[in-house]
């Protein structure tokens, strides 16, 4: 089998597909959907983004031919949006 290391890849994690750029950069709403199963991924990055606006310096738009252009996040931001997200999912906010 011949893989093309430079083309998007996704996974199934669980039940979901995570969306991952050939640089090694995931779909932020993806993988946090992926890691706490809520279909509220959206709203949780919206909020950690609001209060934790250093993360985008670590992001960048990402055209995925199937979705179109999609906020990705490279590995040090996302090791920083993991140490987040209990605070976002355990928490009533």
């Amino acid at each position: 089998m011949n893989i093309d290391v430079n083309q998007d890849v996704s996974f199934d994690i669980g039940d979901e597909a995570v969306k991952f750029t050939s640089e090694g950069k995931v779909s932020v709403v993806d993988a946090i959907r992926a890691v706490t199963g809520s279909e509220q991924a959206g709203n949780i990055w919206d909020q950690v983004k609001e209060e934790h606006e250093d993360l985008l310096d670590h992001c960048e738009r990402h055209d995925f031919h199937d979705n179109g252009a999609t906020l990705v996040i490279d590995s040090d931001g996302w090791e920083r949006l993991w140490e987040l997200l209990p605070y976002y999912i355990f928490e009533e906010r």
